[in-house]
């Protein structure tokens, strides 16, 4: 009965450069073989200014250590090597002494599978201002487009959004606890009135009838809600419940902002009613995924409002 969540963040990830060949040999003198393709000057950048459209991200990578570069010559271009790099992707490298920073390429070191030693190309020891045999600290910072956000930003934005609705539903009124899971039945499609409650400690129930277009094959559900004020539902009070349904051919929907015993599922009885349990969440999650078939009434009830991230490229 309860559905996965629809979610309305759409996600979206960040284009990052892959590169299939493997890292050069960072001691390699300059005197290699170029060729006059863009391919290199994709790999190894001519300059390490700033790129704008870009900000850090320190959940893509963050990493800080001490480098020594030994003066020579490396493969052109501003590159900076770590053991912990799981890709090559851009980042910003930053001199932590001086706040000296440009823009460069991060790929993992060769030969580097554990500790926390950073490798530079010559160009960006130059551009960092550190000096030959002088051990200096560097940070690296993963980067993102500007104006996208992160995964981490997104499931930040989505936990406060289910929380906040979470917290919303137990705050509800008993009479408004009602009509939003009446109004969710209906999204469902459903037909629903109101009846008396089944068991003392519940609210008004709900009869859900299938609608004529749906075919009468499919079972009327009976009802029960429990509000947020009462304790969680109890195995015994279940199979009270599921005693009143037996044999009438319906079946029981317990909805408990409170939520259930542990041993709640002990409570239901095999040769019973089929009863389906739905908490507090459960409650959010249908409300979800059928908002759009509501009516503008039904969603007035508890509206929600959609938000939406710039969708990959």
């Amino acid at each position: 009965m309860v559905p996965a969540l629809v979610r309305y963040l759409v996600s979206t990830g960040l284009l990052l450069l892959a590169v299939a060949c493997a890292m050069p040999d960072p001691n390699r003198q300059s005197g290699i073989a170029r060729t006059d393709t863009d391919e290199l000057d994709t790999l190894w950048p001519r300059t390490g200014a700033i790129d704008p459209g870009f900000v850090r991200a320190a959940e893509v990578f963050q990493a800080t250590g001490v480098t020594l570069w030994n003066g020579k010559r490396t493969v052109g271009g501003f590159w900076v090597a770590h053991p912990r790099a799981d890709q090559t992707r851009k980042v910003r490298i930053t001199n932590t002494a001086t706040g000296v920073e440009i823009d460069g390429v991060l790929y993992r070191a060769a030969g580097s599978a554990r500790g926390d030693r950073i490798t530079l190309s010559s160009d960006t020891a130059n551009a960092l201002g550190i000096a030959p045999d002088t051990p200096s600290e560097v940070q690296i910072s993963g980067l993102r487009p500007r104006g996208r956000t992160s995964q981490q930003q997104r499931r930040t934005v989505e936990t406060r959004a289910e929380t906040e609705l979470a917290s919303h539903i137990s705050r509800l009124d008993d009479t408004r606890l009602v009509q939003v899971t009446a109004a969710a039945m209906r999204g469902m499609g459903y037909a629903t009135i109101f009846e008396n409650a089944l068991l003392p400690g519940l609210l008004s129930g709900i009869r859900a009838y299938p609608r004529p277009d749906e075919g009468y094959a499919v079972p009327t559900i009976r009802v029960a809600v429990r509000p947020a004020s009462a304790a969680p539902m109890t195995a015994e009070e279940l199979r009270y419940l599921q005693d009143k349904i037996t044999g009438s051919g319906d079946i029981g929907a317990v909805i408990s902002i409170p939520g259930f015993a542990r041993n709640i599922r002990s409570g239901i009885a095999r040769n019973g009613a089929h009863i389906e349990l739905v908490d507090r969440d459960g409650l959010m999650q249908i409300w979800t995924t059928y908002y759009e078939q509501l009516s503008d009434p039904d969603r007035s009830l508890m509206p929600l409002q959609p938000v939406y991230f710039l969708a990959a490229d």
